[in-house]
């Protein structure tokens, strides 16, 4: 398939933005054309098929209609988990880049439509939970791939998940708790890639959005300073729970007892 050409058709239709690209043809054109997702090249992979497909779910030209097989194709084991025994391989950009478009679906259905239920966004929160469970590639950036980054990118769906008003407030804390129990399992190397950065914004908007004393209560309860102090991760977590501060004081409406404990944590 000629991807290039394929994708200068589409955004030729987003630049027009003349009417929603909900026909039947056009949703199958779009199944097709995710496969560039895993191509190892990426300039065709990032810069053109990931840069394509985020102008098009973050806008309101694709119906809701259109959107729901895509998110399914890409939840499945084909993108999702495609691989993700062999550890690192080429496979690794696939799985990757299928969770940050779904990021850029759940995002652009929040902003046009609400119309993912809370049922499927419930089982997405599920398979992303034991995606990170499992993955074990943590590359950020491959000299040979470009942007791999699987983790930073669930960070950023765990993110567009908890901002979508249909996902119910248990299924965000467990999704904090999943993101929590991953840094403590990687003591292997200090995160270096945004990794912090990218897993704490969920941290904080669950904060934000259901309240602190419920989440502190079931996932931040252990994280004394003594703990922070003997756990081998610590860097990892220190860094994340930072980040998480820093968040919730720029945006504001944080319980100053979720600031004061996470202060103490921190420190």
């Amino acid at each position: 398939m000629d991807f290039t050409e394929q994708f200068r058709q589409v955004n030729e239709l987003i630049d027009r933005e003349s009417e929603k690209l909900s026909t039947d043809q056009f949703e199958q054109q779009l199944i097709l054309l995710l496969e560039a997702l895993g191509n190892p090249d990426g300039e065709i992979r990032d810069d053109l098929a990931w840069r394509t497909f985020h102008r098009l779910f973050r806008s309101d030209l694709v119906s809701a209609h259109a959107r729901m097989p895509l998110l399914e194709t890409l939840m499945s084991d084909h993108y999702m988990f495609t691989g993700i025994e062999a550890g690192s391989s080429p496979l690794s950009v696939k799985r990757s880049f299928a969770i940050l478009t779904m990021a850029d679906i759940i995002w652009g259905d929040k902003v046009n439509s609400r119309l993912v239920s809370g049922s499927l966004l419930l089982q997405l929160s599920e398979e992303l939970r034991r995606y990170i469970e499992i993955e074990q590639d943590h590359r950020g950036f491959d000299e040979e791939l470009g942007w791999v980054h699987g983790i930073a990118h669930a960070g950023d769906l765990f993110l567009a998940m908890d901002q979508h008003p249909n996902l119910e407030a248990p299924a965000r804390v467990s999704n904090v708790a999943a993101i929590l129990q991953y840094i403590e399992r990687r003591e292997d190397q200090v995160f270096v890639w945004d990794e912090h950065f990218r897993l704490g914004r969920p941290i904080a908007s669950c904060l934000l959005s259901i309240g602190g004393r419920q989440v502190m209560q079931r996932c931040f309860g252990r994280y004394s300073p003594d703990f922070m102090l003997s756990t081998p991760c610590r860097q990892n977590l220190l860094n994340t729970l930072r980040c998480v501060y820093l968040e919730l004081v720029w945006e504001g409406g944080a319980p100053a007892e979720t600031l004061g404990t996470l202060q103490r944590i921190i420190q």
